[in-house]
Parts: C-alpha cells; structure tokens; sequence
C-alpha cells in the first residue's frame, strides 16, 4: 500500500492544485471480480441521515461482509458509526439500494440475499430492509419474499417515476419469470408510508419477437422538465442465435405509471451508437437533464464524448463536444455530482480507459460549458497500477460546506490471496470553489432565471440550407450605463445626468465546430428590442455551426447544422 500512502501525502500537500484536498481516506477490501467495479456494491451515499447538516456513506468491505456507516463532519471520522452485516449477498455479484422506502424523509437500505444451496451455488433468499433514522437499523425493520418466479434481484432507487412526491423501488432480474431465459424482467413497486410488498408493475423482455433486455435501468433523470423523473434501458433483439439489432428506450414520467417507451432508438436506423448513452443531471441550468453519448463525426477524433441537451423530442445533433485526448470514457461509469464548485450548475465525472489504467475525468457545468482551453475536462485524476481509479461514485456534501465532495475508489487487481475481496481504499475528495465555471453562476439560478430579459432565439429553419435566420431579443435594463448602475448600487440620493444611453454594442458571429469565426452578422451599437437577420452559408461545407450573441457582458450561443 505504498503508493496509497504516497497518494495521501500528495493530496494533503499540494494546497494549490484543484479537487485534491482530502477529507477521507479508508483501506478496505472491495469487490472486485472485473476491471471496473459498480460503485452499488461498494459505495451508498446516505444523504443526511442524522439530519446535522453533513451528507453520509456507507461503505461495503468484502473481507468483513458489512457495510460500515460513516457520518459526515469537519473533519469527518473514520470510526464508523454502526455497521450491518450483509453475508453473501453482495459477494456472489449482488448490490444494494439506498431509498426512502416509508416515505420518513430518512433513507433505508434494501438487501436482497441469497442462500446456498446443499447441490452447491446459490439462490435467491429474501429481501431485508434497515430502516434509516437518527441511527440506521442494525438488523431488518422488514423482511419480505422477491416477486414469485424471479431467480435474481438486483435493486435500483428511481426518484419519482409518477409525480407522486415518492421514490420508486425497482428490482432487476435478467431473467423472465419462473424462467431461465435471459430475457430480463423490472419489477416496480409502490413505495408508501404502508409499503407494499407486491409489486405493481412490469416491463419484460419478450421472449416471442426475441426483444431481450440487456442491463435493467441504465440512468435516470427528468430529460423533459416536467419535475417527473424518466429512465432509459437498453437491450437487442435476435433471431435464434443470429443478432439482429440493439436498440435504446426512453420511458417518460408519468401521472399513470404508464410503462410504454415513449422514445425508441435502434441501432440500425441511426448513425451514433444508440448503447452507451447515459442521463446526466441539468448541467446548463435550463431545468432539463441531459444525455452524455459517444460522438459520432461532429468533433475532431480526440473528442470521444458529447452531450445533448434535454427535451423532447430529444435533439440528438450535440450540444457540447468533450475533449477526452482520445480516450474513451464510460457513460455506464458516469456520475451527477451535483455542484462540487460552488456556481450554482451540477457537474459531474467518468471513468476513462487509458491504456489498462481507470483515469477519472470531471467536468463542471454551466451554460457555455466546457470551461477550459481545448475544451478539456477540469480535472484528472490518473489511474495507478495500484488500482486507483477502478470505482467512483457522487457523495453529497459530507463536511456541510454547501459544495458537493466525490468519491474515488482504489482496488487492485488479481490481488492475493484472492481476485474477488481485494485490498483497496476509498477517498473522499473536497469540493473546490476556486474551479471558474459560468462567470455569472452564483445564485444564477435564482437571480437570472430567463437569462435577465436577453434573449437568442433558435435558428430558422435549423437543419438549413443554405439560409437561416436568427432573432434575438435585448432587454430595456441592458441600456443601463456603468456611471447609472453605479448610482442605483450606491443609492444616491438622486441620479447623475446624462447616464442614460439608449445603445448597447452588439455582435452575432457564427463559428464552425472548430471555433473558428466564419461570419460576422451584427457588429453595431443597438437599443432594446427584438431583431432578426439572414445567416447565408451558400459558400461553408455541411456541419454543425454555433451563433453566439454578444451584448456588452452578456454572452449566450447555440448551435445550427448545415445540410446541403
């Protein structure tokens, strides 16, 4: 463990680097059975269980077969506080749920189990549930039996599926029912103050046209802004032995509980890989959560990852191009942080493959982001031959400094004696408030909810060819001057004369993907009001261009794409 103590040293010493300031560290030994661990058998941010204003985790080692519990302070404690003991249930390649299963505000932690059997290997036993409180139950509140016919159970906590206020407890079986053809089964049931056991409803693979699904839910978010919280699953379809086609759903929430996709992508009809696309938390502070996908052409090679913003229908052409320096990273290993430096937009991190190692990658949100020269991530964190890097997960704010911390994980791999229970440690890093992200973040959200009157109209029409026009609007407090916003900030008793100036300077230039300028539209002084103009691009190639709108302090920009 040389290397961890070397690590440590590293973080706790260079005050001046960015998210490297350490708040935990614990060894352990974890599960790790493959490359990349999942970070639900491992890590299970509890949120603010004791209700002290510092967000809690629970931390599973393999070698002990417990979850410790580790509540948050400053500094925050490596004694655990309590413990529960899980037997085999994760070791055999199960995982846990953390959710407010009764609705008390406190969350609970659902284990499913498994028995051995006398023939050898194991099946399915009953599923436990320790209540959350001030102290989280050390033995089961509750006890019931997985769905009848299920041979697997793996939980997921979906966050408000019908509108109801309430989480929603889903359990996975790669299986259908009272079968063993892998078809795969998602089971929901309806959590209440009285929950009940049964559960409501299903979606099944169907094992006639041979649609199976692949890995249960994938991500969850609200994609369309409605306050209701959408999934996605993927799965592919075959023909005997013969694989036909992959395909990505997209079920929309719903007052009805209505469990038919409302967006459908196969492989076969489009162009970007329709697989590892995964929901991501609001990152450009429109209220819709976006999708982080691979790139399919728009950006140069080095770019291996893009974001589409939310809505539906869901604009596939990207929003945001990821500089990875030619990695690829995981959208199934992808992270909502929430706000880890202090701007007011969620951001959040992937694990990246480089060569044979797990690198981390973060990027910080807001509305014209990526925030860094080449669009590269804010931070990375290099995997080690050690393992570091191997897990990761989203912990909440454990030191109760309103900044998000991050969870990184280390494990070795085909560690001895055994390539299942590894040593490895867990570090908990601090949120840093000195990572710029948008300029006018703080308090955004609430200070400058419709971008303070400015607004940058989509194109029309958009895809277009060759011509386009784009309307913009410039608010009456945009032709405040310096010398009036000086006198209403210091409240003199009466206004300077001749402050008021009725223009603003103005510039619309139209960039290609590269950044580069190719058009300059507006370049004058204007008053307040509405305009249009005509973008012409009878003389550019085909592709993705992006409009930005100047108007003194104030930028903003979208994108168009040009199809001849």
């Amino acid at each position: 463990m040389k290397k961890m103590i070397l690590l440590i040293l590293l973080l706790t010493i260079n005050t001046f680097a960015q998210f490297d300031s350490l708040l935990f560290y614990k060894e352990m030994r974890i599960k790790s059975s493959s490359q990349d661990i999942p970070a639900n058998v491992v890590i299970f941010p509890l949120g603010d269980e004791n209700k002290d204003g510092c967000d809690d985790v629970m931390l599973f080692d393999c070698d002990k077969k417990s979850g410790f519990i580790y509540y948050g302070g400053s500094p925050m404690s490596t004694t655990p506080i309590d413990s529960i003991q899980f037997y085999d249930s994760i070791t055999v390649g199960g995982s846990i749920a953390v959710i407010d299963l009764n609705n008390d505000g406190c969350k609970d932690i659902i284990i499913p189990t498994v028995r051995k059997k006398l023939s050898g290997g194991f099946i399915l036993g009953p599923i436990k549930v320790y209540y959350g409180g001030e102290r989280i139950q050390t033995s089961p509140g509750l006890t019931f039996n997985p769905p009848k016919g299920a041979t697997g159970a793996v939980p997921n906590a979906l966050k408000d599926f019908n509108g109801d206020g309430k989480e929603e407890l889903v359990l996975w079986d790669a299986n259908l029912p009272y079968s063993k053809k892998q078809f795969g089964t998602l089971y929901f049931y309806n959590t209440k103050a009285e929950f009940d056991t049964i559960p409501e409803y299903t979606i099944t693979g169907d094992s006639v046209s041979q649609y199976r699904l692949w890995s249960g839910i994938n991500s969850s978010g609200d994609i369309n802004g409605d306050g209701r919280t959408d999934f996605t699953v993927d799965g592919y379809i075959m023909n005997g032995n013969e694989f036909l086609d992959s395909f990505r759903r997209f079920y929309l929430g719903n007052e009805e509980f209505e469990l038919e996709p409302d967006i459908t992508y196969y492989q076969s009809e489009h162009k970007f890989n329709v697989i590892p696309m995964a929901i991501i938390n609001d990152i450009n502070g429109d209220k819709k959560d976006d999708i982080l996908m691979e790139d399919y052409g728009f950006y140069p090679y080095y770019y291996h990852e893009v974001i589409l913003y939310g809505g539906v229908p869901l604009d596939t052409i990207p929003a945001i191009g990821l500089n990875t320096q030619n990695v690829g990273i995981s959208p199934e290993r992808t992270y909502s942080l929430g706000d880890v430096n202090g701007d007011g937009f969620n951001d959040f991190f992937s694990q990246a493959l480089n060569f044979g190692y797990r690198d981390i990658k973060l990027w910080v949100g807001g509305r014209e982001m990526p925030y860094t020269s080449g669009n590269e991530a804010n931070k990375t964190w290099y995997g080690t031959s050690d393992g570091f890097g191997r897990t990761l997960s989203n912990v909440g704010d454990v030191d109760g400094d309103g900044v998000n911390d991050l969870i990184i994980g280390q494990a070795l791999y085909g560690d001895s004696p055994t390539t299942v229970c590894n040593r490895g440690a867990i570090y908990i890093i601090k949120g840093d408030t000195s990572v710029v992200g948008d300029t006018l973040a703080v308090g955004v959200k609430e200070k400058y909810p419709s971008l303070n009157g400015y607004r940058l109209y989509e194109a029309y029409p958009n895809p277009f060819n060759p011509t386009t026009t784009i309307k913009y609007t410039i608010p009456t407090n945009a032709v405040i001057t310096r010398s009036e916003a000086t006198w209403q900030s210091n409240e003199i008793a009466s206004p300077p004369t001749s402050v008021r100036n009725d223009l603003v300077n103005v510039t619309l230039k139209v960039y290609d993907i590269l950044g580069r300028e190719v058009a300059t539209l507006v370049n004058e002084q204007k008053s307040a009001g509405t305009y249009q103009v005509t973008f012409n691009a009878g003389n550019l190639p085909s592709g993705v261009y992006f409009y930005r709108l100047q108007v003194n302090d104030f930028v903003t920009s979208k994108k168009m794409m040009l199809i001849k």
